[in-house]
């Protein structure tokens, strides 16, 4: 029930909304230059860039509720590969429904290719996912929505729902996926202890030929969250998983589900090491793949006096693509690693700049055909600046995950500029 992505939300999103906000204006400017080195078959690549990326975002709110619209478009010259466009479009908003409940939204529409969403991405937001080939043009649409509502002191019903649409925009590689997951849960808290349980669904309409399929899976399992001290906080949860398909010539599947993960915060720094395993979302190929999948991230800072910071992700996955039929014509299975490390300076409040490197590596799917994943690996290397109008805000503006801890200390304080 808690967010397994910890150290990302500690630093990419605000936990605590501040009182007020006034409306606001945010332009920015990213620009990078590097080199990237790819080798998969039939598309080895040695390739030089430079990628532009201006920024608005509009902030308002009151006191119980606070929004923010971001877009932003990115354009890349290449040496080797061919040059290309992104676009994304995002829209998040936290509200008080009530003293005792809590209302979190999203919104995300992005065109890119698969190897620009890689670098755009900042390195503490990375995950590992199997994708379909760096060079791919992907729209994706995300939708999420979460409460946290206090039912009596100390119990919580939490309550989650997402939908993603993947559709690829590459005349030769076909993709028209459809993802959704639910999930609810409940918690009675202590002082350094949140028991509960939670029931998951999900849902996937995959149209990537030759694999045309339908699955919906269901889990169900009890949750447990402990403080160890006000830096040491961890988080389990285990269940039974079933997953079945309306589609002919299909049998259900039964299967373990887990995750573990334990987290370390201080005011400065942040290591968080998890495990998921079960059926999982994989949102690049817009499928649900049964899976075991170890990450850490981490961020520290280098020098608190020059404002230097280290952050750095990696994440291994070993993933199966759900296939329900019989004879398992396009079972997929796959390795694929994504490591990731960056060192930036905060030269002014309105100035970035960081050097960071990033690794991917895909093993060749075993399916037959199209439908197997490629093989793939490559090297990055880039050098950033990022500007900022108005300043770069302490804490992002709007809330977009609740607190992992049981005692929420780790909740940041909101942006005091505003």
């Amino acid at each position: 029930m808690r967010a397994l992505s910890a150290c990302c939300a500690l630093v990419a999103s605000a936990l605590l909304p501040c009182a007020a906000a006034a409306d606001e204006l945010v332009p920015a400017l990213r620009t990078q230059t590097g080199v990237t080195l790819t080798r998969s078959p039939g598309n080895d690549s040695d390739d030089i860039f430079v990628m532009t990326t201006p920024e608005l975002g509009y902030f308002f709110g009151t006191e119980r509720t606070q929004v923010g619209i971001t877009y932003s478009f990115t354009g890349s010259l290449n040496t080797a590969l061919p040059n290309t466009i992104a676009n994304r479009l995002a829209l998040s908003l936290a509200h008080d429904v009530s003293e005792r409940t809590r209302l979190l939204f999203g919104l995300e529409a992005l065109q890119t290719s698969v190897g620009n969403y890689l670098l755009v991405k900042r390195t503490v937001q990375q995950a590992t996912l199997g994708n379909v080939g760096i060079n791919s043009q992907l729209l994706t649409t995300t939708a999420v929505q979460a409460v946290s509502h206090e039912i009596a002191p100390n119990v919580r019903l939490l309550q989650s729902l997402s939908g993603t649409y993947v559709r690829s925009l590459d005349p030769i590689v076909r993709l028209d996926n459809v993802l959704a997951s639910a999930t609810v849960g409940i918690e009675r808290s202590w002082a350094f202890d949140a028991v509960g349980g939670e029931l998951g669904l999900q849902y996937a309409r995959v149209a990537f030929p030759p694999l045309e399929s339908t699955a919906i899976t269901a889990s169900l399992g009890p949750t447990w969250d402990h403080d160890f001290s006000r830096s040491w906080s961890s988080s389990l949860g285990a269940g039974v998983a079933v997953a079945v398909s309306p589609d002919p010539e299909t049998k259900p599947l039964v299967a373990p589900t887990g995750r573990a993960s334990v987290l370390y915060f201080t005011d400065g720094s942040g290591v968080e090491l998890a495990y998921a395993g079960g059926f999982e979302p994989n949102v690049l190929l817009g499928t649900i793949v049964q899976s075991n999948q170890v990450t850490l991230r981490a961020f520290t800072p280098i020098s608190d006096e020059y404002r230097v910071l280290f952050t750095t992700s990696s994440g291994y996955l070993r993933a199966k693509v759900l296939d329900l039929r019989t004879k398992g014509r396009f079972d997929n299975e796959f390795d694929a690693v994504l490591h990731d490390a960056e060192l930036s300076w905060s030269a002014a409040d309105w100035l970035t700049l960081y050097l960071r490197y990033q690794f991917v590596g895909q093993t060749a799917g075993t399916a037959l055909g199209a439908g197997a994943t490629p093989p793939l690996v490559r090297h990055g290397a880039l050098f950033g600046i990022d500007i900022f109008g108005g300043g770069r805000p302490t804490r992002p503006r709007v809330q977009t995950k609740f607190p992992q801890r049981v005692d929420q200390q780790d909740k940041p304080l909101p942006d005091k500029r505003r």
